[in-house]
């Protein structure tokens, strides 16, 4: 199993622990949840930031993954890694978004002037 340091954002989902995108190598992190808590994480080839916007902006990531990600698999090639070389970083207080809705991070880190009505759902720098 190949591992890469991805930084991992926790997630609001019933059944994504956390996820996060390496744009030099264009691949997406996902930590499924498991009935024990964080579980397995698995690396998406061939991502691209676009790829990632949309999947962070779905109303539901578990859906979108389902739909857009996982039937995909020539077009996103999957790797299992190891869980514990790839460990979620705790969410800030400013970047929880309120209950409102989420806080989008343009490439520079800076807060973008929108909010997508998300209840609950928390966005890092990305």
């Amino acid at each position: 199993m190949q591992t890469n340091d991805i930084a991992l954002d926790l997630v609001e989902s019933s059944q994504i622990h956390a996820v996060g995108f390496d744009k030099a190598t264009n691949r997406l992190a996902i930590q499924f949840k498991s009935k024990a808590g964080p579980g397995s994480i698995y690396h998406y080839r061939n991502f691209t930031a676009d790829d990632f916007a949309a999947f962070r902006a779905a109303d539901s990531l578990g859906a979108h993954f389902k739909q857009h990600i996982k039937p995909e698999v020539e077009k996103y090639p999957f790797e299992k890694v190891a869980v514990s070389d790839l460990v979620p970083s705790p969410l800030p207080a400013e970047d929880m978004g309120g209950m409102t809705g989420d806080v989008c991070r343009d490439a520079a880190g800076e807060r973008e002037g929108h909010d997508h009505g998300d209840a609950g759902r928390s966005v890092r720098r990305w």
